[in-house]
């Protein structure tokens, strides 16, 4: 009996809320990325304020100051029959959908988003995603990708999400942030 656990593995509901007013990103910092969990996963459902304006990504450095604006890998695959995608090495930040979510009425976004290893100093940072979101022409688009920090002795404190080109989370936008027990 000496071998078993204390506490019960599974998630943990860290944060919750709502977004109450446009707001130019959504970060995440060491208050709930910290050495009490290995991996996190992001619940977000939304709109842009703007319109299909791309949504993007960026880790948080280990001191909890700045982000990292270098140096990422992304793949982003399109869930259609005909497919489609893109990707990068070495870019500054990580691209989220494929197409650009719009602002209208039918629009908007849900994503479930993973954020793996951020403390570990013994593999790179990554993240895997899905995103269902309709385009400017509400147009449906389903998404996913994987991307990492390319550097295995980095630790991060968390990660901000952003329109690119001054674009917003539009008011009604919530989330709830999990973290996964060791």
């Amino acid at each position: 009996y000496s071998l078993i656990k204390a506490s019960t593995p599974g998630m943990t509901l860290l944060t919750s809320g709502d977004i109450t007013s446009t707001t130019s990103t959504f970060a995440i910092n060491s208050t709930y990325v910290n050495d009490t969990y290995d991996h996190y996963q992001l619940w977000l459902r939304g709109k842009d304020a703007g319109d299909g304006i791309q949504m993007s990504m960026r880790f948080r450095n280990d001191a909890d100051s700045a982000y990292v604006t270098s140096n990422y890998s992304w793949r982003i695959g399109e869930l259609a029959d005909n497919g489609g995608g893109t990707n990068t090495e070495g870019a500054d930040s990580i691209r989220i959908s494929y197409q650009h979510p719009g602002s209208g009425a039918n629009e908007g976004f849900n994503m479930v988003l993973h954020f793996l290893s951020p403390r570990s100093n013994l593999v790179p940072t990554g993240c895997h995603w899905k995103i269902a979101h309709a385009d400017t022409g509400d147009q449906f688009h389903c998404n996913h990708g994987g991307a990492r920090r390319n550097d295995g002795t980095e630790k991060h404190s968390g990660f901000i999400l952003f329109f690119e080109s001054g674009g917003d989370f539009a008011n009604g936008t919530n989330y709830e942030l999990y973290g996964f027990k060791k």
